[in-house]
């Protein structure tokens, strides 16, 4: 947790959260303004459009603020790897463990057009 405290206060990592009557329903993180290192929804709040507008949140910091960048990346865990497909990601290689965490690699592209 410190260390999550120490990339957000360095401005290396972006939090960005939903709110539904004052409690966190949905939350997203970036590193380097283009690879998402998480993103949950409350099991209550699934398929409700939260995880697509946070994601929109991040598409639009992205292209305001990185004009060259045309790549979201993430390392996607096995469950959500058909969340991301739907929000228009696609798998970059097959799926790996590394340091006993299981994720595919995936790329969102075109981020400008």
């Amino acid at each position: 947790m410190e260390q999550l405290a120490n990339n957000y206060d360095s401005e290396i990592m972006g939090f960005y959260g939903c709110l539904s009557e004052g409690k966190i329903i949905g939350v997203i993180a970036v590193r380097q303004f283009n690879h998402i290192s998480l993103m949950f929804v409350d099991k209550v709040f699934h398929r409700k459009g939260i995880a697509r507008s946070l994601f929109e949140l991040i598409k639009d910091n992205v292209r305001n603020n990185c004009k060259n960048e045309k790549n979201i990346t993430v390392n996607s865990s096995p469950y959500a790897v058909k969340i991301y497909e739907c929000l228009g990601f696609k798998a970059m290689d097959k799926e790996q463990i590394k340091d006993g965490i299981i994720f595919t690699p995936m790329r969102y592209e075109n981020l400008n057009i």
